[in-house]
């Protein structure tokens, strides 16, 4: 049985989660199997539930450093906010689905190139309330229960302290007993044996030098008949190591003090280490109603013992322990192969709880007979192996050319953008970004992983305080929002950061505290009025950020489609606004782009398809939005089917190889070369991996003149 299928349907519902959330999550998971087999070995051999409970104090302390650390286990599912593992194609009406009831394809698109425009309107930014910082408060409550419980541990030691210093050497004869038991059991380490008049029941106790305290009643003639047995029980505890384990679930239960399943983990593991030794200690004397009697005088006597030590006899658990005698004594001790089978069983099930990751899958562009499949780095791979073949080595070439001269012009802080700075930087980030994702290349490891991280940590360096991503709020603000959006959301997917993650979060409440009474955006976040070109990039960008699994609401996504199949002309095309009906096709792509990850119903898919084949080919190099136009076509026709997608992408790989000049970029009048070298990686790899577009149709804005 694969056990990704046995946990991975349960860990589907900690996607989305914060990561410490996550986390307690898969610890109270973990504690509800171990008490689960607790129940069930209730009757069995003791000694299996002491390896179970040591075995699930590992497995607690590795599912932190799992989650957070070491190479995750992927599981990857549909989840609640995923399509359906396969895509409508165009002709194949078994297939249409509606907006109405679907949920939203976990990929997405980026920006538009209407975040270049100059003009800055005057605006009063969003005003986000401001919130109680929660995950500090609730650090804070945490942080003092557990310097409560550490206190109570402390003074619990000194306690200890002072009783071994107020207690004094056993006499001669009871050394000896015990040195004799020590011999007969094979105990070799080194225990004190001390007679103390403030206690009441045998206690050991101490870290590093253990110490066995006796009552100094006895350690009188009328009740030396019960050495024997007292010292059997404790030498069983130390050759245990049982005080060591129970320091250690004393420390595990402080730092979860919170948790309802860890309150009394250290009993029942003490319970179980209880009944083993009294096990071995009724085989010792060979009588158990003798035991019996013993655990019954000590009882007599016995108070609460302090922290940190291991009582002998509990009043409460006497009656317990001698019908429990009475009725077996697992004198067997458990085989070493099977202790470490059941153990490495506990390590087995919190490594897969600890390093699991959800990855939604995603919706690609198949024909109705291909199978969605998953590539060797976090992003889906939709493309057959027919499309992948149209990536030819003149294309690989001119694309290792492309990356060597991004990589050149990258600046020390990590941002692109040409030799001046401007507030378009982000956005240039971000496309060069993705280029560099498109080739399967990750932050901080491998050929340009450097680059990666330099550009992710600008990125999230210039994250506002209430989600905006970018230099400052200008015309095209929304814009370079989502292509940031769009490049955090992918580099999530291959590096999982917790500082992304809230990045993220924070950048999707923007997008969607900025939707306006029109349904749509615009170019700054406090814009009433739309237009299809902003929107799609905010549907594009939302879809990744969903994929890389941030909570996108369905709402916010549906009124978004419901603006943009507003915009939808006759002929197929989109308007770039509600009001006007001429289409074009930059905009007419990206809105497609949004539609395809969307599902969107059959008819929209069919019209607006039928309307990018008839004007995708041949590309227009000569017009000023070639490269965003590219851009999104190279998602919208892979979505379209096999043949489509070929048509177009032949022509326009061979004429993108004719345009790159001899230093590996790619040029456009009034651009710096980032940004047409970044998109040009993007289109000629398009066919081997889902990397969705990023620019709109700033043709249409000025044509419609808004």
């Amino acid at each position: 049985m694969n056990p990704t299928s046995v946990f991975g349907p349960l860990l589907v519902q900690l996607e989305g989660l914060p990561p410490l959330v996550a986390v307690l999550a898969k610890i109270t998971m973990l504690l509800a199997i171990v008490w689960t087999c607790h129940a069930l070995l209730w009757r069995a051999n003791p000694r299996w539930r002491v390896v179970m409970w040591r075995g699930a104090v590992i497995g607690l302390l590795l599912i932190p450093f799992l989650h957070f650390i070491a190479p995750p286990v992927e599981y990857r599912s549909l989840g609640e906010n995923a399509v359906s593992d396969r895509t409508v194609r165009v002709g194949d009406e078994s297939k249409a689905r509606s907006l109405k009831g679907s949920r939203f394809s976990s990929q997405a698109v980026p920006p538009s190139d209407d975040v270049f425009m100059m003009q800055e309107p005057s605006f009063s930014p969003i005003g986000i309330g401001q919130r109680l910082n929660w995950e500090a408060i609730l650090l804070a409550i945490w942080f003092s229960g557990v310097a409560f419980c550490f206190a109570r541990m402390a003074v619990g030691l000194s306690c200890i302290r002072s009783l071994v210093s107020e207690s004094a050497p056993a006499a001669a004869t009871i050394k000896a007993a015990f040195a004799c038991v020590a011999g007969r059991l094979a105990v070799n380490m080194k225990v004190q044996v001390r007679v103390s008049r403030r206690v009441s029941t045998p206690i050991l106790c101490g870290l590093f030098r253990k110490t066995l305290l006796i009552p100094r009643r006895m350690s009188e003639e009328s009740r030396e008949q019960h050495l024997p047995g007292v010292f059997a029980h404790e030498l069983s505890h130390v050759q245990s190591h049982d005080l060591d384990w129970n320091l250690l679930l004393h420390s595990l239960s402080a730092l979860l003090w919170f948790h309802p399943l860890s309150w009394f983990t250290r009993a029942a593991h003490a319970a179980a280490c209880e009944a083993v030794s009294d096990a071995v200690a009724a085989d010792y004397l060979g009588d158990v109603r003798a035991y019996g009697r013993t655990l019954a005088q000590v009882a007599l006597d016995a108070v609460d013992p302090p922290a940190l030590s291991l009582a002998m006899a509990p009043t409460s658990e006497i009656q317990r322990r001698v019908r429990a005698l009475e009725k077996h004594v697992y004198t067997r001790r458990l085989r070493w192969h099977w202790a470490a089978a059941a153990v490495a069983i506990m390590l087995l099930v919190a490594g897969l709880l600890g390093g699991m990751k959800i990855v939604r899958a995603e919706v690609g562009a198949v024909s109705s007979e291909d199978d969605v499949a998953a590539d060797s780095g976090d992003v889906a791979t939709t493309n057959n192996n027919r499309q992948t073949s149209l990536v030819t080595p003149e294309a690989e070439a001119a694309v290792n050319k492309a990356w060597s001269f991004l990589a050149a012009r990258q600046r020390d802080d990590g941002s692109f953008g040409g030799e001046e700075r401007s507030f378009h930087d982000p956005a240039m980030t971000a496309l060069c970004g993705l280029a560099f994702l498109a080739g399967g290349h990750k932050p901080g490891a491998g050929t340009y992983g450097e680059e990666l991280q330099k550009a992710l940590d600008y990125l999230l360096d210039h994250v506002q305080e209430d989600g905006f991503i970018g230099v400052r709020k200008n015309v095209g603000s929304m814009y370079a929002h989502a292509y940031a959006l769009r490049f955090l959301a992918e580099a999530q997917l291959v590096r999982r950061m917790p500082q992304t993650e809230k990045a993220i979060a924070r950048a999707v409440e923007l997008i969607v505290s900025s939707q306006n009474a029109r349904d749509g955006w615009r170019y700054a976040p406090n814009s009433q009025d739309a237009d299809s070109s902003v929107t799609s990039c905010q549907v594009i960008a939302l879809q990744a950020a969903r994929r890389a699994g941030a909570k996108v609401p369905d709402e916010t996504l549906e009124r978004a489609i419901k603006y943009l199949k507003r915009c939808q002309t006759p002929d197929g095309g989109y308007a770039y606004i509600t009001e006007q009906q001429q289409s074009a096709l930059p905009r007419s792509a990206a809105v497609m782009s949004a539609l395809f990850l969307s599902a969107i119903e059959h008819d929209q898919i069919r019209r607006g398809t039928e309307y990018l084949k008839a004007n995708a080919t041949p590309p227009n190099k000569q017009s000023p939005y070639f490269y965003y136009a590219q851009f999104h076509l190279s998602t919208a026709m892979r979505h379209a089917g096999d043949g489509p997608f070929r048509d177009w992408y032949e022509p326009s790989r061979d004429q993108l190889l004719e345009m790159q000049a001899g230093d590996g970029s790619w040029s456009l009048q009034h651009w710096v070369p980032e940004y047409a070298t970044s998109q040009a990686c993007v289109i000629l790899l398009s066919p081997r991996k889902s990397i969705v577009e990023l620019p709109d149709d700033r043709e249409s804005d000025r044509q419609d003149n808004d």
